[in-house]
């Protein structure tokens, strides 16, 4: 029979070659929108070798998936998440939350030994249900998103929430969270980590159905990450026993007799940056950790900017870009160039929600229309968790812009289109 890591590592590599199938378009050719650099050293990659890479990346997750050697599946793993990096590096829109998470679970499986792999995948598992629920502890999720899925969820009970006292909407909304939350906690003790691992499936698919095309119709990668994250918990959490969960020794039976074994030389730096990327979403409220990075997942909170634009400059714009320049009122002669539309609709994902990133997608727009006026650029701060305040800072030029745009801890700037 195989141990329970063999169809965790089945799982993983089948995840990574549909979900990059269902967005190819964001590894393969995510021409006309821009890329932007995690670090600034990647500006002057030629993008050509972004195919190559995401190529390796694929036919190295398919032997891993295929081949019975232990050292080859090791190899397989190691080259899928170093190709995943480089890929990372050169645009952080690729930092999707299912691609972070796979990576670092190639990383684990490559590096430590089963029963150490399969103990840091359940803490990263338990850090994102965890971080999850809190981000959503928020006034933004309960006035917006959180609104959208009580609201969507009702409905597919044939019932409406129009009517429910304001007291009962914010209760309800905050429910989801709260039961994020308490499937994090619950997944840790072997008492509740049975009743956990239903309620998180159920959670998964039922958010598949609320977000599919019967109901907020979301993009397909948002609904296969859901069937994956289903797969996951199951696989990583269904019947392991008192000291085998996130504290876990694991089974000798499944993870530690007659398997062999990778080497396990880099395990102890693996086990370290595991436990780092776990806690690290700490950082994220003080603004030294990404949002998406820190599984704020369906959480709005986050940092972002607002591109305004004369009408008469629509022209300009790339023709991709032109239908999502809406007006901002009745009448009005702004528009607001609205990217994240565009980020779907050219790469079938949302856009990263990091205020660094789309300034510097807008600086890419800007630069390609050649708009050195006409145009407004508000940078958004993360909101106010309490009441939802933002500070917006206006930027009206492009030399002004790039000036904002190197201040920021990582690359803010789009790539070379050479």
């Amino acid at each position: 029979m195989s141990h329970r890591i063999d169809w965790v590592r089945r799982a993983v590599c089948v995840s990574l070659m549909v979900l990059v199938a269902a967005t190819w378009r964001l590894w393969f050719s995510p021409e006309p929108f821009p890329q932007i650099p995690l670090l600034r050293f990647a500006i002057d990659l030629p993008p050509a070798i972004d195919p190559i890479a995401a190529a390796v990346m694929l036919i190295a997750g398919l032997a891993a998936l295929t081949l019975r050697s232990v050292r080859l599946q090791t190899i397989g793993l190691s080259t899928a998440a170093i190709s995943l990096a480089f890929l990372f590096i050169g645009d952080q829109h690729r930092l999707q939350p299912w691609a972070y998470q796979i990576f670092w679970m190639l990383i684990a499986m490559a590096c430590c030994r089963a029963a150490v792999a399969m103990r840091m995948m359940r803490i990263l598992v338990v850090s994102i249900y965890l971080f999850s629920g809190i981000s959503k502890l928020d006034y933004q999720f309960v006035y917006t998103i959180g609104r959208d899925f009580l609201g969507g969820l009702v409905g597919m009970a044939g019932q409406s929430i129009e009517g429910w006292p304001e007291t009962l909407l914010v209760a309800a909304t905050l429910s989801f969270p709260i039961g994020e939350l308490a499937i994090a906690v619950a997944l840790v003790f072997a008492r509740t980590r049975g009743a956990a691992v239903v309620a998180a499936i159920a959670m998964h698919l039922t958010l598949f159905v609320l977000l599919g095309p019967l109901g907020l119709n979301h993009q397909p990668g948002v609904l296969i990450w859901n069937l994956v994250s289903a797969t996951l918990v199951g696989l990583l959490f269904w019947k392991v026993g008192n000291g085998e969960g996130v504290n876990a020794r694991n089974t000798a039976e499944e993870e530690e007799v007659s398997r062999p074994e990778p080497r396990g030389h880099l395990q102890p730096l693996a086990v370290v940056m595991l436990a780092a990327v776990s806690a690290a979403p700490l950082l994220e409220p003080f603004g030294f950790y990404d949002h998406w990075l820190a599984w704020g997942l369906y959480a709005p909170h986050n940092s972002r900017v607002r591109l305004l634009i004369d009408e008469r400059s629509i022209d300009q714009l790339p023709a991709s870009l032109q239908q999502h320049a809406v007006p901002i009122a009745a009448g009005s002669s702004t528009r607001q160039v609205n990217l994240d539309r565009w980020s779907i609709d050219c790469l079938s994902v949302p856009i990263y929600p990091q205020a660094r990133f789309q300034a510097g997608v807008a600086l890419a727009v800007l630069q390609q229309s050649q708009l050195t006026g006409g145009f407004r650029l508000e940078l958004q701060s993360a909101s106010n968790r309490r009441d939802g305040q933002r500070t917006i800072q206006e930027i009206g030029n492009q030399d002004q812009l790039k000036l904002q745009l190197s201040r920021f801890r990582f690359n803010g700037l789009p790539r070379s289109k050479r």
